[in-house]
């Protein structure tokens, strides 16, 4: 069975670049952040040598979706701010494109 060319590009960035992960944690309802993002990163970065790097990714996607949330939003408006704001920032600090994947938790009543 052949693998489709997304798997085998997806297999490729994950190889090369990495993988980060950026869980946030929110209220839908009241449209706003519960907690400060938190970034993992997998073959992307040492978490350790670049805490410098991950506390200020961390700091743009929540002003970024701070600002997004002061209007009525989707949850993939909110996916592709968080990938609009992390891609090129990584890549100019990197020169590298990991594979980023937003985890959103959204607390219900």
């Amino acid at each position: 069975t052949g693998l489709s060319t997304a798997v085998l590009r997806d297999r490729q960035i994950l190889s090369e670049d990495g993988m980060v992960s950026i869980l946030i944690s929110m209220d839908s309802r009241a449209g706003k952040l519960l907690a400060k993002p938190v970034i993992i990163s997998r073959g992307f970065v040492y978490m350790k040598d670049s805490y410098q790097l991950i506390k200020e990714a961390e700091h743009l996607v929540q002003d970024a979706l701070t600002k997004l949330l002061m209007n009525k939003t989707t949850f993939g408006e909110i996916k592709n701010t968080i990938r609009d704001t992390l891609g090129p920032y990584f890549y100019r600090k990197t020169k590298r494109n990991p594979m980023i994947i937003p985890v959103i938790m959204n607390k219900k009543q």
